[in-house]
């Protein structure tokens, strides 16, 4: 009797010491350390996934249009060029990935780190024209640049000008691609540059501390972690669902050529919706992500008829501190699937939701591995919400079914409240026009702020035309408002308008 107690005690202790020394590794293989980046360098699965179509000629590279964030500013005050051009020069020596172009071996893609360019702020002065031509040119030249391509193997993925208007006044843009950035990317640019700014202007020593890490210490890192063993136990909850992969989505046309020309429709939801909204969430111990992703989802199904859709959503998948201070695309689409069938209850959908995003969150790997592992049969669908507070974008509330580690994509955009900088200079945020890049059939920007939720349905003009979208986008509120007077109403009580004209048979 004593030695079997001796022996259950000694297995425990071993399989406690397993786990310890398991969860240890594992711990020790999330930190990401300084690599060498000399000679070819793997490139990041986000960045693998935008690179391998264009290498491998599924599309011309030149339809590959700006696709990504760019901030604008109205300059009010005297504004020093030289200190400008020192500060972008900087802060491009201190991120490599603003610097980085890529190349393909052996149909593979590396990143290729360039040296910090000479010219790398381009002046265009207007003060000859008039205030109208001003305006007009203004516009033309930020149209021109955000509906112009880049080359990833041979142009810079960062591009900046300034454009005199007057004595005291320019207009600076700053345009990048994804491949380099993303929205939190883009905050952290935005801080660095108007804190190098401000120092080379006023001749005081750089408050800036030096980067530990490089975006390409995190793709090597990401190429390593995601592999062996560690990514086929992750897979193996994606390969469940090959079966259920076959998503169909009515479209307004038959699908002859592929194009990612996209419209906008917009959408508001009142603060009186929101505040209900809120008492929804509370009730059911879940976030405002979560409810509308499944009013989303339910909405969808009306449309469709499919009892199981594929969705994705965006992560920032900065999940370890290191990548805090980094420049670098780190969001990715995070597949999401759901199973309605059975007629449940919205308040069903919503606990469905919470279920699976728990499942998901578990079982992350990038995109990329997804999409190679269950490739969809059909479209999918894409929907996100942004979060926001005065002066720039928090993470939303969290609750017990989300992981911190992958919170829904936070975008660093500032609010259009003026900046003011040392006298006698003030930065205004200007709204930068891009035309809208419809990578999906639709998808669903949202931003919640203050006590409304705005946003908008962008869609692929290939799929669509924008009345149909334009009916959905006002069925996505009225379901709202249905599930907000009845938590319980069945999906099949929702009524939704009869859309028309709608192609039944469609592959993509």
């Amino acid at each position: 009797m004593l030695e079997n107690t001796a022996s259950s005690s000694i297995a425990a202790k071993k399989e406690m010491f397993l786990k310890f020394q398991k969860e240890r590794e594992s711990k020790n293989k999330d930190r990401i350390t300084p690599r060498d980046r000399k000679g070819l360098i793997p490139v990041s699965c986000i960045q693998e996934g935008t690179l391998l179509p264009v290498i491998n000629k599924y599309y011309d590279p030149e339809e590959i249009r700006s696709s990504g964030p760019a901030l604008g500013y109205l300059i009010k005050g005297r504004v020093n060029i030289s200190a400008f051009h020192r500060a972008i020069q900087e802060v491009v020596k201190r991120h490599e990935i603003l610097r980085t172009n890529y190349e393909a071996v052996d149909n593979k893609p590396y990143q290729k780190i360039n040296e910090v360019p000479a010219n790398i702020l381009k002046v265009i002065d207007l003060n000859e024209l008039s205030e109208d031509e001003k305006k007009d040119e203004l516009k033309r030249v930020a149209d021109k640049r955000a509906s112009e391509s880049f080359s990833f193997f041979k142009d810079p993925l960062m591009i900046t000008f300034t454009l005199i208007t007057a004595k005291d006044e320019h207009a600076l843009y700053i345009f990048t691609h994804h491949i380099a950035t993303d929205g939190i990317s883009m905050g952290i640019l935005q801080s660095e540059l108007l804190t190098l700014y401000h120092a080379y202007a006023l001749n005081i020593s750089i408050p800036l501390p030096e980067l530990a890490l490089q975006y390409g210490d995190y793709a090597i890192w990401e190429q390593e972690r995601y592999s062996g063993d560690f990514l086929e136990e992750k897979l193996g909850y994606w390969k469940q669902l090959t079966d259920k992969i076959n998503t169909f989505l009515p479209f307004d046309h038959a699908i002859e050529s592929f194009s990612y020309d996209g419209d906008t429709v917009p959408i508001i939801i009142l603060p009186e919706i929101v505040k209900r909204l809120k008492v929804l969430c509370n009730e059911n111990n879940t976030t405002m992500f979560t409810v509308l992703y499944a009013a989303f989802m339910a909405m969808v199904y009306i449309f469709s008829g499919n009892k199981y859709n594929f969705f994705s959503f965006i992560v920032a998948n900065r999940n370890q501190k290191e990548t805090e201070p980094l420049i670098g695309c780190f969001m990715t689409w995070q597949f999401f699937h759901i199973d309605l069938s059975g007629d449940p209850t919205f308040i069903e959908v919503i606990e469905r939701t919470k279920n699976t995003l728990l499942k998901v969150y578990d079982n992350f790997v990038p995109f990329l591995h997804v999409s190679k592992t269950i490739p969809p049969q059909g479209p999918v669908v894409n929907f996100q919400l942004q979060t926001f507070w005065e002066g720039g974008a928090k993470a939303p509330e969290r609750t017990s079914e989300e992981k911190p580690s992958q919170q829904v994509s936070k975008t660093e955009e500032k609010s259009t409240t003026s900046r003011t900088m040392p006298p006698p200079m003030m930065f205004i945020p200007i709204k930068v026009e891009q035309p809208p890049f419809a990578i999906f059939p639709f998808e669903v920007m949202l931003s919640e702020a203050a006590d409304t939720i705005n946003g908008s349905f962008t869609f692929n003009k290939t799929f669509y035309n924008r009345s149909t979208i334009v009916n959905l986008t006002n069925d996505y509120v009225i379901l709202i408002s249905q599930v907000l007077k009845k938590p319980d109403i069945r999906l099949s009580e929702l009524k939704m308008k009869p859309h028309r004209s709608i192609i039944k048979e469609n592959t993509l």
